[in-house]
């Protein structure tokens, strides 16, 4: 470890030269694992991670670990920290946005279409087929707005891993002989 890191890290630079930055830090498993990737794969491994270090500075950073190969073996790896605190703040405050923007945009636009239904079923007495026309067109309206929200909520929640798939195998066999 050399002295930019341990700045990074709330080290002194006498605390950290020589030492194996899995020594300074809280969470090593991150570390392990990709250091078992750049050794198993012999690849360039990029990352970035909430890190916390033993002197309690906790920091977001980018990681880059180069494999040095001799003889087709990795014999050491050279990792690369930046601090990436700044732009992780500034992409939560966006996404923050971007959650909360959808979800204000989505509740007025369902109650728009909901009530245009009624509307249209005349329970607020009967429209001329002129006033359907255009009660109509604003649903439609409405709803490309409504779908264009989903897309975006959808597009959001794709982007940040918030969907969680849950496979299994299964006997296709058995489920065409049911349907």
């Amino acid at each position: 470890v050399n002295h930019g890191n341990g700045e990074l890290l709330g080290y002194s630079g006498d605390e950290m030269v020589g030492r194996n930055i899995k020594d300074l830090i809280k969470d090593k498993e991150i570390a392990e694992t990709t250091d078992k990737e750049v050794l198993e794969k012999k690849v360039v491994v990029k990352y970035s991670y909430f890190v916390e270090s033993n002197k309690g500075v906790a920091k977001h950073i980018k990681v880059a670990k180069f494999p040095i190969l001799e003889k087709g073996n990795v014999t050491k790896i050279i990792e690369c920290y930046v601090d990436n605190t700044f732009e992780y703040k500034v992409e939560q405050r966006k996404n923050e946005f971007i959650e909360t923007l959808t979800h204000d945009l989505k509740t007025p636009t369902t109650t728009q279409i909901k009530a245009l239904e009624l509307l249209l079923q005349g329970l607020f007495g009967e429209l001329t087929e002129q006033q359907k026309e255009v009660v109509n067109q604003i649903k439609s309206s409405c709803i490309y707005m409504n779908d264009l929200i989903f897309t975006i909520l959808d597009t959001y929640i794709l982007e940040n891993g918030r969907i969680k798939l849950n496979t299994a195998w299964i006997d296709l066999s058995s489920v065409v002989n049911d349907v």
